[in-house]
């Protein structure tokens, strides 16, 4: 589901998707509020809902290719074998690569080529302009997945989608030491950390929230134990918006736009 906003921004000819559980970042169908107008449009289709694997609706689909994402809530790979027995298949890693990087594996494997080009052409138009205008707060910055307290805590990596996003807007990024990873089964965008250890993992000048609104901020603001953090301290804390969770050619649009009204000069 992650892969369907890229492959929709260059104009693959996307038949279904899986969907997730309808919310408040999502339609009423379960697709994600950054291109689900742009799926109506399009005629996509709901392949199963709540991102529960159905083969039966596969077939019904009877697809010329399907995409499968290699992790995530969203993967499909646990039934890689059964669906490349009988279609063509490819996997995606989409944790590890920018949306750009996506759309030209994507558009190799539909022949939507030029398409790719064109959409990372525009994207990278739009980061160019936006970084004019942004005036970057001096120092280190993170980007913090905020769970409240007690609960793990998420802190992106530098090779991380939204990390790279903010560096081309001009932000120095820092990321958590490997030691303090608190999964076993490590990302290949965030670090979680204990929430004790946040400050340990990053003690930077900025943070970023990822998801978070003005409500997420004041959460994180008044949380004692980052206090001391210098970000905190300058309350230079800025959500990224619903749907910066997966970036894509429209919700990285919406990421930018939120860090402009904020932070542009």
């Amino acid at each position: 589901m992650t892969l369907t906003g890229t492959l929709l921004a260059i104009d693959a000819p996307v038949k279904a998707s899986a969907a997730t559980t309808p919310s408040n970042i999502t339609d009423d169908k379960g697709f994600f509020s950054q291109w689900s107008s742009i799926a109506k449009k399009k005629g996509v289709d709901v392949l199963y809902p709540n991102l529960k694997f159905d083969k039966e609706a596969l077939i019904a689909a009877n697809p010329d290719l399907v995409v499968i994402a290699s992790s995530g809530a969203d993967s499909a790979i646990d039934h890689y074998k059964e669906i490349a027995a009988q279609y063509p298949t490819i996997v995606v890693d989409y944790s590890k690569q920018t949306w750009q990087e996506l759309s030209k594996q994507l558009g190799e494997a539909t022949g939507q080529e030029a398409n790719a080009k064109k959409a990372t052409a525009d994207f990278d138009k739009y980061v160019a302009d936006a970084a004019k205008k942004i005036k970057a707060p001096e120092g280190n910055a993170a980007v913090v997945s905020y769970n409240g307290p007690g609960k793990e805590q998420g802190v992106a990596k530098k090779s991380g989608p939204q990390s790279r996003l903010l560096e081309k807007l001009g932000f120095r990024i820092v990321e958590a030491p490997a030691d303090l990873e608190a999964r076993k089964d490590k990302r290949g965008d965030f670090s979680f950390v204990t929430h004790e250890n946040l400050t340990k993992a990053v003690n930077p000048q900025t943070v970023f929230l990822l998801t978070g609104d003005q409500k997420t901020e004041s959460s994180f603001l008044a949380d004692p134990v980052v206090a001391n953090m210098p970000a905190v301290k300058s309350k230079q804390v800025y959500g990224l918006g619903p749907t910066s969770f997966r970036i894509d050619y429209y919700s990285g649009k919406q990421m930018i736009d939120a860090v402009v009204k904020r932070l542009g000069g």
